[in-house]
């Protein structure tokens, strides 16, 4: 029996709108097709005609019993690496295994020789055939790309190798195979299984089958890790004088290619750069924001253009989160150290903000939840642990947010100002009628990748910064409760900008031979400038919009919400909702009574008294 699959996924015909690749390619696959000629899963075969000619002078044999059970087992199929590697055996399957499940490796576990100067294309999935009493198991181990964890791919084959039905399921979570979407493929496997019960089965797999695939696989993936940085080496090689002019002074280098891509925002952007280099300090001094503003105000280009100069790899993007999203998005044990988990908007963040806020103070997420065992069929209680702190990267167009959240991120307001705007049309002016950006263009992402390989060139590292320096950086602070969370985020700060200028810093050691930066003042001096006054009205529950709102509010009189809206070049909307918010503070009073409603001071000390708290 014969039946389409496709070449690019090996989705039946039933199964391929799973297949991203569109349209699909469709072959014929069976023992004496042509695609079995190439098909893994198959032993290369004569073409029909030939195997015709020989049926037509050979007769059948009639064979009863064990014999033509014998006859009917397909061969192992050849080896798929196209120039085989010369290796040990593997010591996991000394074994000696059961008469009905006879392991045979595909692949041998193997130990890797990276300097035989391998491809990763050479270096092939670990596999197992495990034969049962009416047919065939293929086992497959591999790690996908945009999958977080390896997935094992269950191939079920009858005696005559014809491909009866596969499934794929994370490598820790075999019990998934017991869900009701995948019933047939349990039917399938039950008959090929014979008397052994599929939970008898599926153990077996997990105890005996799985360590070796993954001994494989974790050999396999540091080779192809040992390439990458090989690889990796001969850049900075290849690149050293370009390296070395982006480490005299990274802040420019970042800017210049930054500012190409998002135009004016200067304040907004330097308060970014310490965001993106704080991956690099321990988890306690990660750095998260969140850019606020209008809708159109371009903060999620910002963002976007802060991805251009650094590793894709690094970037985990997201629209929306659901509560335990975040909870099962890793595998169990994993670490999600250094990742920046950007989130489009903070709505799609909003329903895991529980999650979210536990990663972002203790680096750990522990979640206990239950599952059935795999042998007995019985609920049990499980606890998986999520380590790490990942920078959280997320946009809002909302005034007001949770206190949990904001207490714990950067507050980062891009400019709404009409000088910006007109920046902005000026850009489109020279990008359409002129070759000057075009061109240029090309020179930008050349410079754009020096700067990605200098930030790969960075090594985490904790930073000591001189007690007349730190001195310096905490006067003035404003002595409320938020003071004693906010003040960590100066000192990450200054932290993460000595870490970006690691080339041009003094390293001391303790006595355990730990190695330390040492802050100079032009990182104190960077913070002092461009980030210190945004947190200090963070501290004190205050915008920058709602301080230049309070500018516009006469002490004597009222002022409407559409009269502020004109003198700040604002909508409407966001006028009054940064009016109300400081009604709530009981800064601002408003008459209610009028239409328009009227917002006045009460008294001229009303702000000295609310910074003064």
């Amino acid at each position: 029996m014969e039946e389409r699959v496709c070449g690019n996924c090996r989705h039946y015909d039933r199964e391929h709108y799973k297949c991203p690749f569109k349209p699909p390619e469709w072959v014929i696959i069976g023992p004496y097709s042509d695609h079995a000629k190439e098909c893994k899963h198959f032993e290369p075969k004569e073409s029909e005609e030939k195997v015709d000619e020989i049926k037509s002078q050979n007769p059948p044999v009639e064979k009863t019993g064990a014999e033509e059970k014998k006859a009917l087992r397909p061969s192992p199929p050849e080896p798929r690496s196209a120039q085989p590697v010369e290796v040990e055996e593997n010591k996991t399957t000394d074994a000696t295994p059961s008469d009905s499940h006879a392991l045979k490796p595909l692949l041998p576990v193997e130990e890797v020789e990276v300097a035989r100067d391998l491809s990763l294309e050479e270096l092939e999935e670990p596999a197992v055939r495990v034969e049962c009493d009416a047919g065939t198991v293929l086992l497959e181990l591999a790690k996908e790309k945009g999958f977080r964890k390896p997935i094992l791919k269950i191939t079920l084959f009858d005696s005559a190798s014809q491909l009866l039905d596969f499934a794929q399921v994370p490598y820790d979570r075999i019990d998934r195979l017991m869900q009701p979407r995948l019933s047939v493929f349990r039917q399938q496997l039950k008959r090929i299984l014979g008397k052994q019960k599929i939970a008898e089965f599926l153990g077996e797999v997990k105890s005996r089958y799985l360590p070796s695939l993954m001994q494989t696989l974790e050999k396999q993936l540091r080779a192809r890790k040992l390439l990458a940085e090989k690889k990796r080496r001969e850049l900075f090689e290849k690149y050293k004088p370009q390296l070395e002019e982006v480490a005299q002074d990274p802040v420019k280098a970042i800017l210049e290619v930054v500012d190409f891509y998002h135009v004016g925002d200067d304040s907004a952007k330097r308060q970014m750069i310490p965001v993106i280099a704080s991956r690099f300090l321990p988890s306690a001094y990660r750095l998260s924001a969140i850019l606020a503003g209008p809708q159109s105000l371009g903060k999620n280009n910002l963002v976007k253009a802060f991805q251009k100069v650094t590793p894709r790899k690094w970037w985990l993007v997201a629209t929306r989160f659901t509560p335990t999203a975040l909870d099962y998005l890793f595998p169990e044990g994993a670490k999600i150290d250094r990742l920046y988990l950007y989130f489009m908007e903070y709505e799609g963040l909003r329903a895991a903000k529980y999650s979210v806020r536990i990663t972002i103070s203790e680096g750990e997420l522990t979640i206990f939840y239950t599952a059935r065992n795999e042998k007995t069929g019985e609920l049990e209680t499980r606890v998986r642990r999520l380590k790490g702190t990942p920078c959280i990267i997320t946009t809002t167009t909302a005034p007001e947010l949770d206190p949990d959240i904001e207490s714990r991120i950067l507050y980062i307001e891009p400019d709404p100002s009409p000088q910006q705007t007109r920046q902005i049309m000026e850009l489109y002016e020279r990008l359409e009628t002129s070759l000057e950006l075009k061109e240029k263009e090309a020179e930008i992402k050349e410079k754009a990748k020096y700067v990605r390989l200098y930030f790969m060139l960075l090594k985490p590292y904790d930073v000591i910064i001189p007690p007349e320096l730190f001195r310096k950086l905490v006067e003035d602070i404003p002595m409320v409760v938020r003071a004693r969370r906010d003040v960590k985020k100066l000192i990450a700060a200054v932290k993460a900008m000595a870490v970006l200028r690691q080339f041009n810093r003094q390293r001391v050691k303790d006595s355990r031979g730990r190695e330390y930066l040492v802050a100079e003042k032009e990182d104190v001096d960077y913070v002092l400038t461009w980030l210190k006054e945004a947190l200090k009205r963070q501290m004190l529950e205050l915008r920058e919009q709602h301080v230049k709102v309070l500018e516009t509010v006469p002490q004597t009189g009222t002022i409407t919400a559409r009269e502020v809206a004109e003198k700040l070049g604002i909508p409407y909307r966001t006028a009054k909702a940064y009016l109300d918010a400081l009604v709530e503070k009981g800064l601002l009073c408003c008459d209610t009574k009028s239409r328009p409603y009227k917002y006045f001071v009460k008294s001229s000390s009303d702000l000295e008294n609310y910074t003064e708290r």
